[in-house]
């Protein structure tokens, strides 16, 4: 049933994304769960006690929260966001 909603919606709009990367991405901003937003293509905190700070931020500041959170059971997205960011940083470093 969600299916033929969806392909309905689909056929009805036709600005909304057509693949599930591009839904997913339009959807959610940056992770389903909420663990972060986008703020000028950047992932920014969106919960806890570090809300509106830069992922990047947090990654060089304070890998220990990073370690916690990677510890967790994170979603796929969140999860490749974090470890993106530890890449990136890792490599500036």
């Amino acid at each position: 049933m969600a299916a033929l909603v969806l392909d309905a919606q689909l056929d009805r709009y036709s600005d909304l994304p057509r693949t599930p990367d591009q839904l997913h991405h339009c959807l959610t901003g940056a992770d389903i769960a909420g663990w972060f937003r986008l703020d000028d293509g950047r992932p920014v905190f969106a919960r806890e006690k570090h809300a509106s700070h830069p992922l990047a931020e947090i990654v060089e500041r304070h890998p220990k929260h990073i370690r916690w959170l990677l510890s967790l059971d994170l979603l796929d997205d969140a999860r490749h966001l974090v470890t993106a960011a530890s890449i990136v940083t890792q490599a500036a470093n």
